[in-house]
């Protein structure tokens, strides 16, 4: 956390950069955002072993002190984090894409699969009555983040957790990330992992669903998101696992191919008991009366008509799939669900090219 502002800089630490430090009002800790540009040149940098070795070397290693770090980000990056945080800083940041959020297009695949699963996720807290929403990072929280201006509409109220104690946040347009700090000044409480996953996501009177993303996912709902099977790191689990095990049910969200509809997963990160449905960039999955996925919806993209739909969302998946005696064509995406999903992301971190 930064410390007293005291006239000079040294005197500020930003020992969170490039994330971001909270100063919940306390008037001598002045607030800064996470640094998304620097995480960009860090995630950029591993594009290969020799870049990242010289990225390590420049910001770590050959690093004098703290204050030769400082310096080195300058004074212009370290007053944008600061009006970053402020609470009305999304409106300057629309302004800056207004132009290309004034184009009329129609949704990409990503874009589909995260309205699809938000409407999903809806109806289930509708059909089920549940009160908290645990939201994974990414695109699950797009698709919570929508569902619960979907509902709210129809005057459903639902309570948005994340499992770093943010509870009841009203999502600011503008910066997708989970840990946005923008949102912490909309919670109705602020509370801990603890308390977040131990009480609110789960419990003897269970009335939370999840959302998560995945790296593979297999017929039983299974997901992995460590590593796979050769050993190569994935993300790695962060909160997957406690939100998959601690909620009633959990919706996930996953791009439709083979390396990630597999036969089996490399590694299970979150087991698959009380997945209950997944929504890829294709089609609908649900388990009907048994332990296993099966095919209840195709979008549009999937295919011409139904069987071109199935032959082609089979041939993306890399076990027999079943398909259910019905199989329904989903609706795409409307103007409006998608004018607000890109509000909220407006610089695509989740929602990919368009």
């Amino acid at each position: 956390m930064a410390s007293t502002p005291a006239g000079k800089r040294g005197c500020r630490s930003y020992g969170s950069h490039p994330y971001g430090a909270y100063s919940a009002g306390i008037s001598e800790l002045r607030a800064y955002a996470n640094d998304y540009a620097f995480m960009k040149a860090h995630r950029e940098a591993q594009s290969s072993r020799e870049r990242y070795d010289a990225w390590v070397r420049e910001w770590i290693l050959d690093m004098e002190d703290q204050e030769a770090y400082l310096a080195k980000l300058g004074n212009e990056r370290l007053s944008a984090i600061h009006r970053a945080a402020e609470a009305d800083a999304w409106r300057e940041e629309l302004e800056l894409h207004s132009q290309a959020l004034d184009q009329v297009r129609k949704g990409g695949a990503v874009e589909e699969m995260i309205v699809q699963a938000s409407r999903e996720v809806a109806k289930r807290i509708v059909a089920s009555g549940y009160k908290t929403m645990l939201a994974g990072a990414g695109q699950a929280s797009l698709m919570c983040w929508l569902a619960a201006h979907r509902l709210r509409e129809e005057g459903v109220e639902i309570a948005i957790l994340a499992e770093t104690g943010m509870y009841g946040f009203d999502p600011r347009p503008g910066d997708p990330f989970l840990t946005s700090y923008r949102n912490l000044p909309t919670c109705t409480q602020l509370t801990d992992v603890f308390e977040a996953l131990g009480l609110h996501g789960c419990g003897g009177a269970n009335a939370c669903v999840g959302a998560i993303g995945a790296g593979e996912i297999d017929k039983h709902g299974n997901v992995n998101s460590t590593r796979t099977a050769t050993g190569e790191f994935l993300v790695g689990s962060g909160g997957a696992n406690d939100i998959v095990t601690s909620a009633a049910e959990t919706v996930v969200v996953a791009a439709q191919r083979t390396q990630t509809f597999v036969e089996k997963v490399g590694y299970v990160t979150s087991p698959g008991a009380k997945i209950r449905c997944v929504i890829s960039t294709m089609g609908r999955f649900e388990k009907l009366d048994g332990h296993e996925l099966v095919l209840t919806g195709y979008l549009p993209a999937a295919g011409g008509d139904r069987e071109q739909a199935i032959a082609e969302i089979r041939r993306r998946c890399g076990w027999d799939l079943k398909v259910a005696d019905e199989v329904e064509e989903l609706q795409p995406a409307s103007a409006e669900e998608l004018t607000l999903l890109r509000l909220f992301d407006p610089e695509r971190f989740f929602l990919g090219r368009p």
